[in-house]
């Protein structure tokens, strides 16, 4: 009920003998199979993960280390990849929780809960988010406002409750039904809550709506002399292409929370030639490009980065002058050549998507190419080898220099040229003997044989 993306990972912990354990990552799709080998281990004081994470952990060589068949925990905040749902962990051990937690959803303090589960001593609280949230930074950072506002409606509303201000930890573990608890001395219980005979389920949106938190989108940055409002005057042409890239760059950077290794520079490159298409100022570009790296994951040091800054001022102000016969204020790039060199990935595009309401297939990256040899002597070492495999198998016997050109272009995905092919032929001591006038009089190509 509570995981419902089939590829990500649940992680359950347990606490044996007063010692904290993370068990295992399990994918949610394999949960119905191997959930019974937990068992024995979950059956007092079993934790399970809230939200959903992507990956399981790597220590140990991928490993649990109390159950060596299952994938290791990864419980790292940056791991997340789904938000199931909003809670709150009532600690009041003296007070009538259960009568508490009615009355604050009668009286619309709190809207009303999916489920609940009593773990012993306390009372925990649960909003189910369907569809479950992808725990992008900007949807994360608004779960977490969500979450603080619960903690303070329920404690100004009755501060006898307790809440746990540990409820804002978005990777937080909660206990797992039917599991002892061995301080209460009391098994832990799951009941299903809602408004009548309904059982309640909620977007992140609506929930932020109710406790009145502001859902930030990405400002709109534009060109300096352009008032916002609904009554601004639309632009047209390259002008409005510029804008409408620097929002969706904009709203990039906000899903991120930051750039990482990788694409940083390349961000810095893409928003300062933006920036200038707009018609900032190189001082207000500078300014933006230095306040991007600092946001990078990790950080960029701009004090020392001078050669870095030099480049891509001349790159925007040689974009904006019109470099390679354009027009100013015309930067001629494809909307895939950009997402190729920010990296983004499918899931991002169908948020995009999603925020758009329309498809937008052009931005689907396509599946990876095999990996190109990058140097002189790497590129050479694959000729080498497939050269003698051709030799060492006996095929293909009969070609000549081209041909041999031809195969190791469809092998490698690189073609050389005949006379790079017949280089490493003599390299290797393998020659095609003969000759032209031979082969025109014999009718076949020549034959590769050893010197």
């Amino acid at each position: 009920m509570l995981h419902r993306a089939p590829e990500s990972f649940v992680v359950f912990s347990s606490k044996f003998g007063g010692v904290w354990r993370e068990l295992a990552s399990v994918r949610v799709e394999d949960l119905a199979r191997v959930f019974p080998e937990l068992l024995d281990e979950l059956r007092e004081d079993g934790y399970a993960s809230i939200n959903s994470f992507y990956r399981p952990g790597t220590r140990n060589e991928g490993r649990s280390l109390y159950l060596p068949g299952l994938d290791a925990p990864n419980k790292r905040k940056d791991n997340l990849r789904t938000l199931n749902a909003t809670f709150t962990d009532l600690d009041g051990h003296a007070a009538p929780l259960p009568e508490i937690a009615a009355g604050l959803q009668a009286r619309g303090v709190l809207p009303w809960a999916t489920f609940e589960i009593h773990s012993g001593r306390g009372l925990w609280l649960f909003w189910l988010l369907d569809p479950p949230e992808s725990a992008w930074a900007g949807r994360l950072a608004l779960w977490e406002k969500v979450q603080t506002a619960i903690l303070e409606r329920i404690r100004a509303a009755n501060p006898e409750a307790c809440p746990d201000p540990g409820s804002k930890d978005a990777s937080r573990v909660c206990r797992v039904p039917g599991s002892l608890n061995s301080k209460a001395d009391t098994v832990v219980r799951w009941a299903k809550r809602g408004c009548g005979s309904a059982s309640n389920s909620y977007t992140l949106d609506a929930l932020a709506a109710f406790f009145g938190v502001e859902v930030c989108e990405p400002a709109i940055r534009l060109a300096p002399g352009r008032k916002d409002g609904p009554d601004r005057k639309p632009l047209n042409g390259w002008r409005a292409l510029h804008e409408q890239r620097l929002g969706e760059f904009e709203w990039l950077r906000a899903l991120r929370g930051g750039f990482a290794e990788g694409t940083r520079h390349h961000a810095g490159r893409v928003l300062a030639v933006l920036l200038a298409c707009n018609g900032h100022d190189w001082p207000a570009v500078r300014d933006e490009v230095e306040r991007l790296y600092r946001e990078c994951k990790p950080p960029i040091n701009t004090d020392c980065g001078k050669s870095t800054r030099r480049s891509i001022r001349a790159h925007a102000l040689e974009t904006v002058r019109g470099v390679k016969g354009q027009s100013r204020d015309r930067w001629k790039v494809r909307d895939l050549t950009l997402a190729r060199e920010l990296g983004v990935t499918a899931a991002e595009v169908t948020a995009f998507e999603g925020k758009m309401g329309k498809p937008l297939r052009h931005l689907h990256p396509a599946p990876p190419a095999a990996r190109q040899p990058r140097n002189r002597a790497e590129r050479a070492a694959v000729r080498e080898g497939i050269l003698r495999a051709v030799h060492a198998t006996g095929e293909r016997l009969g070609w000549g220099v081209r041909e041999l050109a031809d195969e190791i272009g469809r092998r490698s995905g690189e073609r050389p040229s005949p006379a790079t092919v017949a280089r490493d032929l003599d390299r290797l001591g393998l020659s095609t003997r003969g000759g032209r006038q031979r082969r025109a009089a014999r009718g076949v190509q020549l034959r590769l044989v050893e010197v």
